[in-house]
């Protein structure tokens, strides 16, 4: 017996729908009308006639409800573009307090806000504050990690230190 097929792949073609005849007096089908027959039967006429309603009860128009249905009770915010950017007399003025004190040094520029109320950093962001210190010339760097030593008595001083612990106890 064949593997079936599984459905879901083609599509099922769908009938055409013939409108029922006589129904309406519009389209293809409407038979032997004439435009003076159908003149007071447009649906023009109506539609128009709807718009007039809802502008005179409602004061709107329907196109302004619907636009004020699809967009948001608020309007939107514009967040973005250029964000705003710190002085150089305020950046010079934050260089000179971090160098002023090593332990400044340490302090992230996220908590330099937060922990240096007196710079007035309040409103500026990580990056605001990280481009400011690059603009008046400080950089924060990190040394290269220091290796082993290639000389031969270091290296046999090590070995020696290893081999003694080797016997110590864990005590």
């Amino acid at each position: 017996m064949p593997a079936r097929q599984p459905s879901f792949g083609t599509p099922k073609p769908r009938p055409y729908y013939y409108p029922p005849l006589n129904k309406c007096n519009c389209g293809p089908f409407a038979g032997n009308l004439t435009r003076g027959s159908t003149r007071g039967s447009t649906g023009a006429d109506s539609q128009f006639t709807i718009y007039r309603k809802y502008k005179e009860e409602y004061v709107y128009t329907l196109r302004q409800i619907r636009i004020a249905q699809q967009n948001p009770v608020t309007p939107r915010k514009k967040d973005y573009g250029h964000k705003p950017t710190i002085p150089i007399e305020k950046a010079k003025e934050m260089k000179a307090c971090l160098l002023s004190d090593p332990s400044h040094r340490h302090i992230s520029f996220h908590h330099l806000p937060a922990l240096a109320p007196e710079l007035g950093l309040q409103g500026y962001k990580y990056e605001a504050i990280r481009s400011a210190f690059l603009r008046v010339g400080y950089r924060r760097r990190v040394t290269k990690r220091k290796g082993f030593s290639d000389d031969l008595a270091v290296m046999a001083n090590r070995l020696a230190f290893v081999e003694d612990g080797l016997t110590w106890r864990s005590s």
